[in-house]
């Protein structure tokens, strides 16, 4: 259950504004309080303090005492009293209470305000609950963490690094994007050649290592070398860690709920305090065992680059190199071919690959629309209505 505290109301007759819920008359004409008073939870300006009530007794018989209206002169009367004091009336069973009369407000929960400031009055105390207060539990005291400002607590400089870094990272995808993206351009040929080559290879006796022996392989030496490593564990290090915990509790007020007798009930809610600690921990220290295996040494035969033979010219008769291979322990490898052509793009002259199909159908003097890849490869562009 929540703390008692007082609560306020306004008289009708004079107008008289946030009179304390425990005077059953206005303060600024003297009428007593009727049916049509409804009461406002303290903290909504300076002038309704919290007034707490600190008498057990007292908040348990306030919080189930709502005041009754007497039909004889329409006052409202304490719960405890069986007789009106202002006309005599005894209170009887047509005699309605305070959530007869407003039902709305039986189950209503008022929210809290943060505007309050507490006051002492009588038998009754206050105490503040603005976040930045501090409260004791035994002998440990607790201190509730200040609001901080929003603008201070946003991380400007972790923000600009990673602007920084988009910046930059942006810029390098636009610069590659330039480089690497296709150029569309209209060229004019002054040249073609091309080129073809014929790798020659030679059967020959090869010095290789491996941890085993392929087939046709001729042991030359042995010798023990690390193969791999073995993560081992070592030993174990104590190291200082820190971690969050709990360092206490407060209740912070959410709502009122109306007793219909001039006070309220706070309804609250627990909110953790927290801190961080120290503590230790072993933590394993590895190291990496090296692992040693047999190395083998072979000679071995395998077919290896030689030389190259090549042709090429500046016309369109692209024809394969010719040769003669030494002895049985030479061949013709990998062949490679290449088309290209030297063509003038605003004043500047460039070269360029092309396919075989294009550049056969491809003269000097001729005007190309083209695309132009990266490394100089182009592929023609067909415009419409062209051949």
């Amino acid at each position: 259950m929540g703390r008692i505290v007082m609560g306020y109301w306004d008289c009708p007759y004079c107008g008289k504004s946030n009179i304390p819920g425990n005077m059953q008359s206005c303060t600024g004409c003297g009428r007593t309080r009727d049916g049509s008073v409804k009461f406002h939870p303290p903290g909504q300006s300076p002038s309704t303090p919290k007034v707490y009530v600190t008498d057990p007794d007292k908040a348990d018989r306030l919080r189930n005492s709502p005041d009754w209206h007497c039909s004889f002169c329409g006052g409202m009367v304490n719960h405890y009293q069986s007789q009106c004091p202002n006309c005599g009336h005894t209170r009887d069973e047509s005699d309605r209470h305070y959530f007869q009369l407003h039902p709305e407000r039986k189950t209503t929960i008022y929210p809290a305000s943060d505007s309050s400031s507490p006051s002492a009055d009588g038998e009754e105390h206050h105490r503040s609950t603005s976040a930045s207060s501090s409260f004791s539990a035994g002998k440990n005291s607790f201190h509730l963490p200040k609001r901080s400002n929003f603008s201070s607590s946003i991380p400007w400089k972790r923000i600009g690094i990673i602007l920084l870094i988009i910046s930059l990272v942006t810029g390098v995808a636009v610069g590659a994007w330039f480089i690497f993206s296709p150029k569309e351009r209209y060229i004019t040929v002054t040249d073609i050649y091309w080129s073809r080559a014929i790798d020659i290879e030679e059967y020959r006796t090869v010095r290789e290592s491996d941890w085993s022996v392929p087939p046709g392989g001729r042991v030359q030496y042995t010798q023990q070398e690390i193969h791999h490593y073995d993560r081992v564990l070592d030993h174990y290090d104590t190291v200082t860690k820190y971690r969050q915990v709990v360092t206490g509790s407060h209740e912070e007020v959410t709502g009122y709920r109306d007793m219909g007798n001039g006070y309220y009930e706070e309804i609250t809610r627990t909110v953790y305090d927290y801190g961080t600690e120290p503590y230790t921990e072993q933590e394993p220290v590895y190291r990496n065992d090296p692992v040693y295996r047999t190395k083998y040494y072979y000679d071995i035969e395998r077919w290896m680059y030689d030389y190259t033979v090549r042709s090429g010219a500046h016309d369109k008769q692209p024809y394969w190199p010719e040769y003669t291979l030494e002895d049985d322990k030479h061949r013709a490898g990998s062949k490679s071919q290449s088309y290209n052509i030297t063509a003038v793009y605003e004043d500047k002259s460039d070269n360029y690959s092309m396919n075989y199909n294009d550049w056969i159908e491809t003269s000097i003097d001729d005007q190309l629309h083209v695309l132009v890849h990266f490394g100089g490869r182009i592929e023609l562009i067909q415009d419409e209505g062209g051949e």
